[in-house]
């Protein structure tokens, strides 16, 4: 039951973010000096093709001017007995920045916001880990991941992720890597006996794109979802191509999707908006056309 809700939430989330995703799929190929294959050109084998880059000169200079600084935020006291309480939380954040290199997953993130007006950040916390030696041990860390935006949806019918009912990721991975995760290992290998090996059946969506190398049969989809409940807790479902839930935790801490977005500019009533170079790709087009 559950996995037919997540898959109908996928299809739905697919259905609505189709077009973000093909204008996002276009701006990473064209930043990547692929301009007549993002927009289906076909030209005579000898013809030379310009590509004089706007959308890349466009992302590079939003880059530049917003997200180059890697400061952490600053705790200011509010009165006198605060300071030595402001200055210890504040060395404390600054060696969190710095351990954890939160200054080049906010590069990361800007990066994506700069072309395609949306960043993504996963913010968890793998309690196994223990930091430290005897009185300064510390158990548990936060684990920061960047997610790329065109394998990110949520509920289409929310305003911002704060109101949405659900919200999901998406990968393709060797299945090594799949099996190299103990919370996945054993339903893994299950589902393998049952199926004899086959691969992935799901296909996610390119836009265009030419057939990715991770098509082999040795290479699985993992969706994960986050779904919030009609009493406001979040669960969490890591499946295998709606074949088989990998991995699930009920009523995570604390109770919120787990992301931190970042828009170049605000995407008003859309669900991701339009970015400095989306607004002048059509004007690329046209240059190097001529």
């Amino acid at each position: 039951k559950i996995l037919g809700k997540l898959k109908e939430n996928y299809e739905l989330g697919i259905q609505y973010y189709a077009r973000d995703h093909r204008k996002m799929r276009m701006l990473d190929m064209t930043d990547n000096g692929d301009l007549w294959r993002a927009i289906g050109a076909k030209f005579p084998a000898y013809q030379i093709l310009p590509d004089t880059n706007y959308v890349s000169y466009v992302k590079d200079n939003i880059l530049a001017s917003l997200y180059t600084t890697a400061k952490s935020a600053e705790v200011r006291p509010t009165s006198e007995d605060d300071k030595e309480l402001c200055t210890k939380l504040n060395i404390v954040l600054d060696n969190f920045w710095s351990v954890n290199n939160v200054g080049f997953k906010q590069f990361q993130a800007g990066e994506r916001a700069a072309l395609l007006n949306m960043g993504i950040t996963q913010v968890g916390w793998n309690e196994n880990v223990l930091i430290g030696t005897g009185d300064y041990q510390q158990k548990g860390q936060v684990i920061l991941k960047n997610i790329n935006p065109m394998h990110f949806m949520r509920d289409p019918f929310s305003t911002c992720l704060e109101d949405a009912g659900w919200c999901c990721t998406f990968e393709r991975y060797h299945k090594s890597v799949i099996m190299a995760d103990k919370n996945y290992r054993e339903k893994f290998k299950e589902f393998l006996s049952n199926n004899n090996g086959a691969g992935s059946t799901e296909a996610i969506p390119n836009y265009g794109q030419a057939q990715e190398a991770a098509s082999h049969k040795d290479h699985y989809n993992v969706f994960i979802f986050w779904v919030r409940t009609p009493d406001g807790k979040v669960d969490e479902y890591h499946t295998l191509d709606f074949n088989i839930i990998l991995y699930e935790r009920l009523n995570i801490k604390p109770s919120f999707f787990p992301f931190a977005e970042l828009y170049c500019n605000l995407p008003s009533s859309g669900l991701v908006g339009v970015s400095g170079p989306a607004k002048i790709f059509a004007n690329n087009v046209a240059y190097n056309l001529m």
